[in-house]
């Protein structure tokens, strides 16, 4: 009984170390950024390289700390090699196909020591590989996988691993066919430095909109900016739809609220929800939603509102205090955009002004 318990064993730690999953129908933030903030610190306190001939490939937690529905990293590439060390001329050691899974165990300046489907470990550059892995669902095809990854990093956040640059670095999508394996459209666009977050937005009642991602990213010069990019696939291709961007310091900032038309879930209404998804505002307990008129120049269903709007902080006396603890700030409500949306490309409609404060 003991050998096929060991046998047993084998087989499953090499299964971890191989698996993908697959992605449920429920949004979940994937945290590029929580990812690359915790390999930095790591990186920080830990910079030696583990030689893998010694390492084998071990059974680890992923490193990114959250829930690897989406988590799930692979190769971008057709051919991608796998390295001896992340020291120049390093010995080729391996080469993965395109779309193989790998698990990352640790992160380093420009490269990743992974576990590869093959049990082995080595070095992989960070461009070669995504970093995400969202299942979707595609006229051509019964289903289709979206890989997301960056494949080209700012300098800084390269070779420094600097997650705060404000430097441009690539975010590309490949849509897959997962009956044929055949890339059924790409696209790429800019973020800053090379951290990001992104989820997937369920229940948008936008037109055309077979799927839509919400991607967080942002970056401290001076000022801490952070930014808000929907990217949009309408199954003839995947592009922007929109983007907005605000910052902030001390208390003081300009921001912006982008309200997308989402479907309840009896449904039968549509309601125009902060980021595409229904929540509520922690200090009001209202629904955090948009009120639609029927006057505005474009049906619910092609409609994207962009609410800007200014925080203050006190200047002097005792500062006052929110309901859940934190410190209350003046808000002030700004120009109001709506854009329509019919269903390829992104129209503005109107700016509304505030209204004069009495």
């Amino acid at each position: 009984m003991k050998p096929f318990v060991y046998i047993f064993l084998i087989i499953f730690a090499i299964f971890s170390c191989t698996r993908t999953s697959k992605t449920n129908k429920q949004a979940v933030k994937s945290h590029g950024s929580v990812l690359a903030k915790k390999t930095n610190q790591s990186n920080q306190a830990d910079m030696t390289v583990i030689d893998p001939n010694t390492l084998g490939c071990l059974v680890t937690h992923y490193v990114h700390g959250y829930d690897p529905e989406q988590f799930a990293p692979g190769t971008f590439n057709k051919t991608t090699y796998v390295y001896s060390s992340i020291k120049p001329g390093a010995k080729i050691i391996d080469t993965l196909a395109f779309n193989t899974s790998v698990n990352i165990l640790k992160a380093y300046p420009g490269f990743y020591l992974v576990c590869t489907s093959k049990a082995k470990s080595g070095y992989i550059k960070k461009t070669d590989l995504y970093l995400n892995k969202i299942l979707g669902r595609s006229p051509q095809s019964d289903y289709c996988h979206y890989l997301i990854g960056v494949t080209k990093y700012a300098k800084e956040a390269e070779h420094d691993d600097n997650s705060l640059t404000c430097e441009a670095s690539v975010l590309k999508f490949i849509k897959l066919d997962d009956k044929s394996g055949k890339i059924l459209n790409s696209y790429a666009d800019s973020i800053y430095g090379g951290n990001y977050g992104i989820t997937e937005v369920y229940s948008v009642a936008l037109k055309n909109a077979r799927a839509i991602f919400h991607i967080t990213h942002g970056c401290f010069h001076d000022i801490e900016t952070d930014a808000d990019l929907f990217v949009i696939d309408n199954d003839k291709k995947i592009s922007r739809l929109i983007y907005e961007e605000g910052s902030g310091d001390g208390g003081d900032g300009d921001f912006s609220d982008i309200y997308l038309p989402v479907i309840l879930q009896n449904g039968k209404k549509v309601v125009l929800a902060k980021d595409g998804v229904l929540t509520l505002d922690p200090i009001t307990a209202k629904p955090e939603i948009y009120p639609y008129s029927p006057n505005c120049g474009a049906p619910i269903d092609e409609l994207i509102v962009v609410q800007n709007w200014s925080e203050e902080a006190p200047e002097d006396g005792d500062p006052e205090y929110n309901p859940d603890g934190t410190e209350f700030n003046k808000t002030t409500i700004g120009t109001t955009i709506l854009y329509r949306w019919d269903g390829n490309k992104l129209y503005k409609l109107k700016i509304i002004e505030p209204k004069p404060a009495h």
